[in-house]
């Protein structure tokens, strides 16, 4: 019999549950108030300033959306309140996690070897699940969580080695992999 263990799918699939009825929720509330493409450019109106907000575009959760998600969870909606709660339990949102961070990880074919690999991962989604439950509970533990395990791994990690099978781009897909979690756990936090 296999041992219990939460799979990084599993943190997916939770955090999916909490976003995409909020998307839904917050793309209702606003209606569809995008320009249709090239509308400006035809009327002579280009945009000439920057936008206010950086929306980074590995993200897909935004301010509305965790508005939303604390609204829902906060009233006990389903399917928010259910995904909220198996989220609170995942190991993943432990408050007791400590970083594992290593100088150099080493991830080869199907992690093997596996030098730092699920250790990063997991640190990763952890980051992000802390930071989700910062958002939703207001809790600053979680952010002060999220960011000690980012911090962790800032100031200590140096490379990707091996190739997982692409000749001359060692860690490439490895690095890519944990960008998803990392800008996503970042954004969430509060910017004090």
């Amino acid at each position: 019999m296999r041992g219990r263990r939460t799979r990084p799918w599993l943190v997916a699939a939770v955090v999916g549950a909490l976003l995409i009825p909020a998307a839904a929720a917050v793309a209702a509330q606003h209606g569809d108030a995008k320009p249709k493409a090239g509308a400006a450019a035809k009327a002579g109106t280009a945009p000439k300033v920057a936008p206010a907000a950086f929306n980074h575009p590995g993200v897909l959760v935004g301010k509305d959306q965790l508005e939303v998600v604390r609204k829902k969870v906060g009233e006990g909606a389903q399917p928010w309140k259910g995904a909220f709660d198996r989220l609170k339990a995942d190991r993943y949102a432990s408050l007791a996690r400590k970083a594992a961070p290593r100088a150099t990880v080493e991830c080869g074919s199907r992690s093997n070897p596996n030098n730092g690999c699920s250790d990063e991962r997991g640190d990763a989604l952890a980051a992000y699940a802390d930071a989700l439950m910062w958002n939703i509970t207001q809790d600053r533990r979680y952010a002060d969580k999220a960011i000690e395990l980012m911090d962790a791994w800032s100031a200590t990690i140096k490379e990707h080695t091996n190739s997982r099978g692409l000749p001359r781009r060692p860690g490439l897909l490895r690095q890519g992999r944990r960008a998803v979690a990392g800008p996503g756990a970042g954004l969430c936090l509060p910017h004090s």
